[in-house]
C-alpha cells in the first residue's frame, strides 16, 4: 500500500464526511421536495452536483492510488451501497447521479 499523506487522510476524511451528511439530509428532503420552493431546491442541488461530480469521483482517485485509510474505504463502500440504493430517489427529485459504480475494493 502506497504511503497515506497527512493532507490526503484529512480531505479524504472532509470528503467522505460531506457526502454523508448529504445522504442523510436527501432522507429528510424527499419527504418535502414536491412542496419545497425551487431557491432552495436549486441550491441543494447545485451542491449535490458537486460532492456527487467532484469530491466521489476524488474518493475513488484515492482508492485507485491506495491513499485512504481501511476505515475510509470501509466509509467508501457504505456510502456507494447506500448511492446504488438511493438511484430511484435521486431520480425522482431530478438530481444528478453518481458516475461512479458500486465495486467491491
Amino acid at each position: 500500500m502506497a504511503q497515506t499523506s497527512t493532507a490526503i487522510t484529512k480531505r479524504a476524511e472532509q470528503y467522505l464526511e460531506a457526502i454523508q451528511s448529504f445522504l442523510q439530509d436527501l432522507h429528510i428532503l424527499v419527504e418535502d421536495w414536491d412542496t419545497m420552493e425551487d431557491g432552495p431546491k436549486t441550491s441543494f442541488s447545485l451542491e449535490w452536483d458537486h460532492l456527487i461530480l467532484d469530491y466521489l469521483p476524488m474518493i475513488d482517485t484515492y482508492v485507485k492510488e491506495k491513499q485512504l485509510t481501511a476505515r475510509q474505504i470501509k466509509l467508501y463502500q457504505e456510502i456507494l451501497a447506500q448511492l446504488t440504493e438511493l438511484i430511484p430517489t435521486i431520480d425522482s427529485m431530478g438530481l444528478t447521479r453518481p458516475t461512479i459504480s458500486r465495486r467491491v475494493i
